[in-house]
């Protein structure tokens, strides 16, 4: 009853121009109020509710309104550098206004934190003995590593170039399946019935499918481009005219395609 009384608060402040929304919503609240205890939570910054370890909110924000029941409850308020935490002792009909900021040690924590993580940092440049080494030095630079395929067997290059094309059409028909989603669920919305609830959900099923499909299809694309397609044709004259690279280095790496075109 705590859970039915909460949305309807929620719905009364989101659909307050829809009368039939506000009738039923109320009807709950008349039922529910007397025999639970409503919080009004303020919260310094943006936090999330639990109530006895039970979620109470679906979002971070300053303002809660929510219902329990009455008896002893220990609310705990979550924000980004920690949390806070009290017992109150509630009774029915009971209205009570509280206000709740990040805990002081929380936030002494999480410095401490980082500068452990600081400390850290400096260290990883650290050699065995303890002398810190210059990571731009020459002899401690770490070159990439080359990945390159020089064997002429394998495809001709129209199979790379195919394969990409159903890559990007899939791919397209991806962004349409995302787009069409998105509306179906604002139809929902703003019409909650279950025919529109069923075909939102195979909607969402059919972009799924085209996601996982469209990243097969990108990596298979990738690995015939560099494992199972002949760049360099039959000529010696048309040798070096493609050369997949694949570069590995400390700070990312790169898939390339280089030669004459």
């Amino acid at each position: 009853m705590a859970r039915a009384a909460t949305l309807s608060l929620v719905a009364m402040a989101t659909y307050a121009a829809d009368a039939e929304t506000r009738e039923l919503a109320q009807q709950v609240l008349d039922e529910a109020q007397p025999s639970l205890a409503r919080i009004e939570m303020t919260c310094a910054t943006p936090c999330d509710v639990l109530v006895d370890d039970r979620v109470a909110t679906w979002e971070s924000a300053t303002q809660h309104a929510f219902f329990t029941a009455p008896g002893e409850r220990r609310l705990r308020a979550s924000f980004e550098s920690g949390e806070s935490e009290r017992t109150l002792t509630l009774t029915a009909a009971q209205v009570a206004q509280v206000a709740f900021e990040p805990d002081a040690d929380a936030d002494a924590d999480a410095d401490a934190d980082a500068d452990v993580n600081a400390d850290a940092d400096v260290n990883a440049d650290a050699d065995v003995d303890g002398n810190v080494t210059d990571p731009d030095d020459p002899r401690f630079r770490r070159e990439p590593v080359v990945i390159e395929r020089e064997s002429r067997r394998g495809w001709p290059p129209i199979g790379t170039w195919v394969t990409l094309g159903v890559t990007a059409g899939i791919g397209a028909v991806l962004v349409w399946s995302l787009v069409d989603t998105f509306d179906a669920s604002d139809e929902y919305k703003a019409n909650p019935t279950r025919d529109l609830y069923d075909e939102g959900r195979d909607k969402v099923r059919r972009t799924w499918i085209l996601g996982v499909t469209t990243g097969v299809l990108a990596v298979t694309t990738v690995l015939i481009a560099l494992l199972g397609t002949n760049w360099y044709g039959d000529d010696d004259e048309d040798a070096q005219a493609f050369r997949p690279t694949l570069d590995l280095g400390p700070s990312g790496g790169s898939l390339g395609l280089e030669g004459r075109f």
